[in-house]
């Protein structure tokens, strides 16, 4: 058995398959910065499909030696098509819109969640107060204080404060 780190990767980066100048990232190299220039040039020669694979096969494997922000850095100054820019840690301008959008999207979405819940919070306040002021609540009244909207309830949880029976409270 043999430590693929001890072989010499410049076999597999001469090789005419991209499988094979992929796989040299895991291998030993001598000038790595060169090396990484080789095979995106060997990727970025590939037709769309195979070049979008082989970059995401070169990412996934170079991440296991550390090797992802030389190939960022490589591909920033060499004209390589489109699909490897679209790669979310080579192309994260291209990304940043919709990262915004997805963020902004997540922000608004835990907002109306806390919405939701202060809003159960306060219909489970306001139920456990006029259970305790006026005894166990109904199925009907816990309905219809389920039912109301915000200000409604706001307003009948003012109201029990001063309201003498459950009737009062609510009509």
């Amino acid at each position: 058995m043999a430590d693929i780190r001890s072989l010499d990767g410049e076999a597999l980066i001469a090789s005419d398959h991209v499988e094979g100048n992929v796989i040299a990232i895991l291998a030993r190299l001598g000038n790595e910065r060169e090396a990484v220039k080789r095979i995106l040039a060997r990727i970025a020669a590939c037709e769309p499909q195979r070049r979008a694979e082989a970059l995401r096969e070169l990412m996934l494997l170079a991440g296991l030696r550390a090797v992802a922000p030389v190939i960022k850095q490589e591909t920033e100054q060499m004209p390589i098509l489109n699909d490897i820019m679209d790669h979310p840690v080579l192309g994260p301008e291209r990304k940043r819109g919709i990262e915004i959008g997805l963020e902004r999207g997540r922000e608004e979405g835990r907002e109306e969640g806390r919405e939701e819940g202060r809003g159960e919070g306060e219909r489970l306040i306001v139920l456990r107060q006029i259970g305790r002021r006026f005894g166990p609540v109904s199925a009907v009244v816990r309905a219809r204080i389920e039912a109301l909207y915000e200000p409604e309830l706001i307003q009948i949880a003012r109201r029990l404060l001063d309201a003498r029976s459950l009737e009062e409270l609510l009509n």
